[in-house]
C-alpha cells in the first residue's frame, strides 16, 4: 500500500472510463476472462523484442538469438516451427510477402530472411547499414530504418531484390536517437529521443528531405509512432504520454491530443489500436475518430511488453522476459464504473466497506469522508471528518470506526454517519499504522517500523495497548487466520505470529518471498502477498511455522494490495490498476484482465460490487467478477519467474536492480545499449534463494560515465534470464 510509506501523499492517478461491458451476466457482475485476455505463451531463446504477424505466424525478434517463427494457428498451444540464427542483435521485424526483414543492430544491419517455407527460413540478404539498426517498416521497394547513430536517425534500403538490399540513402554516425519509424504515402515519420517526431518527404527515397519536426522538450522522448491519415501517433516514454498530432501540413505540425498512457508500440487494424505499454500490457483503443482514441479494452501482460502485432482478434506481444503471449481481443471493452462519489479534496486512500456504509480516508487532507453506498450506483457522501494528521488506514467495526496515522488510533463514532464523531484515541508511537483489524473484543494494529500492537477494545471507545511485538522490519500489512496473524514488511519477509493470548503475541515463523511485500490475503490454507517488485507469491501455511513458498505470478508493474473474493484475486497495481486473478486452481494463479486506470488506492469487494478509490476521481465503484462456474473459461497459461525492479529509474547516477530468485546459484547482471552492445558486465554473485541486488554505478567496462539513454539490464540466474529498461538521464 503505497500511501502507507508516504502518508503524506497517496499515489494515484487517472482513471479510465471505458465502454460498458457486454459480457455482463447481471448489472451486478462482469466476466472479466472474457474480456481482451491472455490465451497462449510461448517462451523465446532470448528477450523478445519485435514481432510481426502474416498468416497464421508470429516472427519474433529474439536479440541474440535471431528470429523465432511460431505458428499461432492454435493461439492456446503455440508452436515454434523455425528459426535462423542472426548476426547481430534482432531488434525489430517486418514481413512483406515472402520475406522477413530483420533489424538487426549494429552488427547485422537489415537481414533479409526468406520464409517462403516458415519451418526453413534462411538469410536471403544482408546489408550493413550506418548507425545500429533497431527498427523496421516496409513501404513499396524500400525498407525504411530507424537506426542509433545514423545521421537523422534514417536509412533506406532499396529491396527491388530482396537478396541483393542496397544503401539509398543515410550515411555517417550523427549522434542521432531513433526508436521507430512509420511510413505513408511520400512521408516517412520517426520517432526520436531528441526530437520527438521527426517527419521526412520521401518522394524520392535517395534522397530524403526533413520536412519537418516537433518537440525537443524532453516530455517528446520518442519511443513508438504509427499513421492513420493525417494522423500520426507518437508515443513517449519519459513522461508516459501518447501525443495525436495532426501532420497534414507537415511544416506545421500541431498536437491535437494528449493521453496520459505509456505508448511503447502501436499495432492499428481498422478502427482499432492496440497499444504496447512497457509496464501495463496492451491498451485496446477505438480510433474511428482517430483525434479522439477511447479505451476500449485492456489485457494486463505478465512483464514488459515490447513490441506488438495484431492478426484478426488475436494480438501477439512481445513480451521481454516472457517470450510471446498471444492476446484474445475479440470482446473489445471495458465495464463503465457504476458509481461515482466526490468528497474534499477528490485524493482517495484506503478505504472500508460494511453494510451500506463506506468511509474513504482522503490522501492529501486530514479527514476522511463516509458514503451511504445502498445504491451503489449513486454513493451518497453523509459526512466528512476532520482529523489530526493525514490519515493511513481505516476500518469499521458496528457503530464505530477505528482511523489511524503515523501517531494516534481514532475512535469514531458513526451510529449517525451524517454527524459522526471523534470519541477516543490511544497513542501509536514507533511509525504509521498499516492496517487495523477489530475482532474477539481487540484491535490489532500492524505499524510500518515497528510491527504489531494490540488494543483491548473493553471500552471500544477507548482502546487500551495491552501488547505489543516488535519484528526486524516492521509490517506493512496484517491478516488474521485463526490464532495466527500473517504480517509482510519491506524487506520481502511474511512473519507468522501467535495470537492466541493477545497479551503475549509471538513469532512462530516467517519466510522471505521478495522485496516490498506490502499485502497480504488468507484462504483456506494459503496466504497471497503482494510483493511489490515481483507479483503475486502464494504461501502454503499448512503449518504456519514452516510457511512454503508455491510459486509467484508476476504482475505489469508494482504490485501493492490483494483482496481475495473466492476464485478471484484482486490485485492493485499502482501503474497498470485494478488486476483479476482467476484462483479457480489456488496454486497456479493466472492473470486474466482489470481495469487499466493509472495509479489507484485501494480496492475493496462488497455485496457483489468493486469498490475503488482514485486520484482526483474519488471513490468508484465497479461490477466485480461473475462467480465461476467449475469447468468453465479458457483454462489460459500461468506466468512464474525471474522478475528485475531497477530504482531509481529514471536516474542520472547510480541504480539498483531487485530481483529474488527460489534456487541458489550463480547470477550475473549486464548492462547493454538499445542495439544489444555489451556496455557493462557486472561483477558475479553467487546468491542464495531470496531477494537481491545488484548495483550499476553508470559506468561502462572502461570506467567512463555512460551516456545518457536508454539500456537494458539483463540478470541471469539459476531461475532464468529477465531484462529490464532503465533510462540513463544527462
Amino acid at each position: 500500500m503505497r500511501t502507507i510509506r508516504r502518508p503524506a501523499a497517496v499515489v494515484v492517478g487517472l482513471v479510465w472510463l471505458g465502454l460498458a461491458s457486454s459480457v455482463r451476466a447481471d448489472a451486478g457482475c462482469v466476466d472479466y476472462r472474457q474480456l481482451p485476455h491472455q490465451v497462449g505463451q510461448l517462451t523465446m531463446p532470448g528477450p523478445s523484442l519485435g514481432v510481426a504477424m502474416a498468416g497464421h505466424y508470429a516472427y519474433v525478434a529474439s536479440h541474440e538469438a535471431g528470429l523465432q517463427v511460431v505458428d499461432v494457428s492454435d493461439p492456446a498451444h503455440p508452436v515454434t516451427v523455425g528459426s535462423v540464427d542472426t548476426p547481430g542483435a534482432a531488434q525489430d521485424v517486418a514481413v512483406s510477402g515472402s520475406y522477413a526483414y530483420v533489424a538487426d543492430g549494429q552488427a547485422g544491419g537489415l537481414q533479409v530472411i526468406d520464409i517462403s517455407d516458415p519451418a526453413h527460413p534462411f538469410i536471403a540478404g544482408s546489408l550493413l547499414t550506418p548507425g545500429s539498426v533497431v527498427s523496421v517498416s516496409i513501404s513499396g521497394y524500400f525498407a525504411y530504418l530507424a537506426a542509433f547513430g545514423a545521421c537523422d536517425g534514417l536509412v533506406i534500403a532499396d529491396i527491388s531484390d530482396p537478396t541483393s538490399p542496397q544503401l539509398a540513402s543515410g550515411s555517417g554516425a550523427c549522434g542521432a536517437y531513433a526508436y521507430d519509424v512509420a511510413v505513408a504515402g511520400h512521408f516517412a515519420y520517426l520517432a526520436d529521443e531528441n526530437h520527438g517526431l521527426v517527419v521526412f518527404d520521401v518522394s524520392d527515397p535517395y534522397a530524403p528531405v526533413i520536412a519537418g519536426s516537433l518537440g525537443t522538450e524532453q516530455e517528446y522522448y520518442g519511443v513508438a509512432v504509427a499513421v492513420v491519415g493525417d494522423i500520426v501517433y507518437l508515443g513517449t516514454w519519459y513522461e508516459s504520454r501518447w501525443y495525436v498530432i495532426d501532420v497534414a501540413d507537415p511544416a506545421n505540425l500541431a498536437v491535437v491530443n494528449t493521453l496520459v498512457v505509456g505508448a511503447d508500440h502501436f499495432a492499428i487494424e481498422g478502427s482499432w489500436a492496440y497499444v504496447g505499454d512497457y509496464a501495463k500490457g496492451v491498451l485496446v483503443y477505438d480510433i474511428a475518430n482517430p483525434r479522439e482514441p477511447l479505451p476500449a479494452g485492456y489485457a494486463p501482460m505478465p512483464d514488459n511488453a515490447r513490441d506488438v502485432a495484431v492478426l484478426d482478434d488475436i494480438v501477439c506481444v512481445a513480451a521481454e522476459e516472457h517470450g510471446l503471449v498471444l492476446t484474445d481481443v475479440s470482446e473489445r471493452s471495458v465495464p463503465a464504473a457504476t458509481g461515482h462519489g466526490e468528497f474534499p479534496g477528490n485524493t482517495g486512500g484506503n478505504l472500508a466497506v460494511s453494510g451500506d456504509i463506506a468511509i474513504v480516508t482522503n490522501g492529501l487532507e486530514t479527514s476522511c469522508s463516509i458514503f451511504d453506498v445502498a445504491d451503489p450506483a449513486a454513493p451518497r457522501l453523509l459526512d466528512t471528518v476532520a482529523l489530526p494528521q493525514y490519515p493511513n488506514v481505516v476500518t469499521i467495526a458496528g457503530t464505530l470506526a477505528y482511523v489511524a496515522d503515523c501517531e494516534n488510533l481514532i475512535v469514531i463514532d458513526i451510529a449517525d454517519p451524517t454527524d459522526a464523531q471523534v470519541v477516543g484515541s490511544a497513542g501509536l508511537a514507533h511509525g504509521c499504522a498499516s492496517r487495523i483489524i477489530v475482532r474477539d473484543g481487540y484491535a490489532w494494529v500492524a505499524n510500518v517500523l515497528f510491527g504489531l500492537k494490540v488494543f483491548s477494545l473493553a471500552d471500544p471507545r477507548h482502546p487500551v495497548l495491552v501488547s505489543e511485538l516488535a519484528l526486524s522490519h516492521g509490517s506493512r500489512d496484517l491478516a488474521l487466520s485463526g490464532s495466527m496473524a500473517y504480517l509482510p514488511d519491506d524487506m520481502g519477509e511474511l512473519s507468522v505470529v501467535d495470537i492466541s493470548d493477545p497479551a503475549a503475541p509471538n513469532l512462530v515463523g516467517n519466510i522471505a518471498l521478495a522485496w516490498y511485500a506490502d499485502s497480504v490475503a488468507i484462504e483456506g490454507n494459503l496466504a497471497y502477498v503482494a510483493c511489490e517488485n515481483f507479483g503475486l507469491a502464494v504461501v502454503d501455511i499448512t503449518d504456519p511455522t514452516q510457511p512454503i513458498a508455491i510459486t509467484y505470478m508476476t504482475t505489469p508493474f508494482y504490485c501493492v494490495s490483494v483482496s481475495i473474493v473466492g476464485d478471484v484475486a484482486y490485485l492493485v497495481d499502482d501503474h497498470a490498476g485494478l488486476l483479476v486473478a482467476d484462483l479457480t486452481d489456488p496454486r497456479a494463479p493466472r492473470l486474466v484482465s482489470g481495469l487499466p486506470f493509472d495509479n489507484i488506492g485501494r480496492a475493496v469487494e462488497s455485496k457483489g460490487y468493486l469498490f475503488v478509490t482514485a486520484w482526483e476521481q474519488g471513490l468508484l465503484v465497479y461490477p466485480a467478477q461473475c462467480p465461476y462456474v467449475a469447468g468453465s473459461g479458457d483454462p489460459g497459461p500461468a506466468f512464474a519467474g525471474l522478475r528485475l525492479s531497477a530504482y531509481p529509474n529514471p536516474t542520472s547516477r547510480e541504480m539498483s536492480v531487485s530481483f529474488a530468485t527460489r534456487r541458489g546459484g550463480p547470477v550475473q547482471g549486464d548492462i547493454y545499449d538499445v542495439a544489444g552492445r555489451l556496455v557493462r558486465r557486472l561483477p558475479p554473485l553467487e546468491a542464495a534463494g531470496g531477494p537481491h541486488r545488484i548495483e550499476w554505478d553508470g559506468r561502462d567496462d572502461g570506467g567512463r560515465t555512460a551516456p545518457a539513454g536508454v539500456y537494458l539490464v539483463r540478470v541471469t540466474s539459476p531461475d532464468g534470464v529477465a531484462t529490464t529498461r532503465v533510462a540513463k538521464l544527462r
